[in-house]
């Protein structure tokens, strides 16, 4: 998300800035980084009281360190910030998850595993999807066979991965996502990463931006502290921001860069976490299991993450929009009844 989330709007050196960044993330901290490394005259507008975005690892509610958002640094043996955390000398959790074992083994017997994993290989491997390729595209869910037996627990593993169901999903991008296999983790949380990055970076916290006007060669943006002018914006705030227009542009964006952003919505996912008592499943640590093998209203639990006493279950997609329906209560009480 380095880059999907970034575009510029570039005018001459005039006004109160060089270049203005909208968003405190990790993209929004990255570029501060680079301009202040060129010594651009910049400054970080951000709507929360505090750095990283959808990384944040909370450290009030266990006494030990849970990430609410990332989790992982997925392909890490080519994914640059875990050249950032090395540098840092951050402690690498670099054990794979077990993401194949998430088929509730005790339930089924050593042919039903086999033709569960073939299922799985099969829907998250691209060399297997490669010969779609030559077809026009369309969405994920056009290719399961009508009698495919594990489709259920396929397309609750896909809203896992991707925050939506198959339907949602473009076959072809599906083929093209590259990944490596390796998924390590921070054992002090995701949260870490952020402290490679300078302490001293020019943020303004709780300044939500709410209009940007471009149309002068005076950038105006509009906080709920005020206004100020730039000559360039950075924006590295997530496309369903943009899409819903809680940033007003005036004059509008060009067309194709608003439909470009329309068509990159988010998934949703999300996260209950359980604490258990020490000796509480301490020879399963860092499992994952399925609760139900035949239905995709189901969530994954991560048992004991870097040997802690808790669990951790996933939702994703339309499950968990039905769930927040429901309200808080109801999804803790399906996490922990499951």
């Amino acid at each position: 998300f380095l880059t999907l989330e970034v575009f510029m709007i570039n005018r001459k050196k005039t006004n109160d800035y060089e270049c203005v960044v909208i968003g405190a993330g990790i993209s929004g901290l990255s570029a501060a980084k680079i301009l202040r490394s060129k010594k651009v005259n910049y400054i970080i507008l951000e709507a929360r009281d505090r750095v990283g975005g959808r990384i944040y690892s909370d450290r009030k509610i266990f006494p030990f360190p849970v990430d609410f958002g990332a989790q992982w640094f997925h392909s890490a043996n080519i994914n640059p910030l875990v050249k950032l955390a090395e540098s840092h000398h951050l402690n690498i959790n670099n054990k794979n998850p077990n993401w194949g074992a998430k088929h509730a083994r005790n339930l089924l017997k050593q042919k039903e595993l086999s033709e569960c994993s073939e299922a799985f290989r099969y829907f998250f491997k691209q060399t297997n999807l490669k010969d779609f390729l030559d077809r026009k595209d369309t969405s994920l869910d056009s290719i399961f066979p009508s009698d495919f037996l594990w489709r259920p627990l396929v397309e609750a593993a896909i809203t896992f991965q991707s925050g939506v169901g198959s339907k949602h999903i473009s076959l072809h991008d599906m083929v093209h996502y590259y990944e490596t296999d390796q998924d390590w983790s921070l054992a002090t949380g995701m949260g870490s990463i952020l402290s490679c990055f300078p302490h001293d970076l020019n943020i303004k916290f709780k300044s939500k931006v709410l209009e940007i006007d471009w149309a002068q060669e005076k950038i105006k943006i509009l906080t709920k502290n005020g206004t100020l002018t730039c000559d360039s914006i950075i924006i590295t705030v997530p496309t369903s921001i943009l899409s819903q227009n809680k940033i007003i542009f005036h004059p509008q964006l060009p067309i194709e860069t608003q439909e470009s952003i329309n068509n990159l919505p988010l998934g949703l996912n999300e996260k209950v976490f359980i604490q258990i008592t020490d000796d509480f499943l301490s020879d399963h640590n860092e499992e994952f299991i399925y609760s139900k093998l035949d239905s995709d209203k189901i969530c994954s639990y991560q048992v004991r993450p870097h040997g802690l006493p808790y669990i951790v279950a996933y939702f994703g997609g339309q499950f968990i929009k039905e769930l927040n329906d429901l309200g808080l209560e109801e999804k803790k009480n399906f996490a922990v009844n499951e």
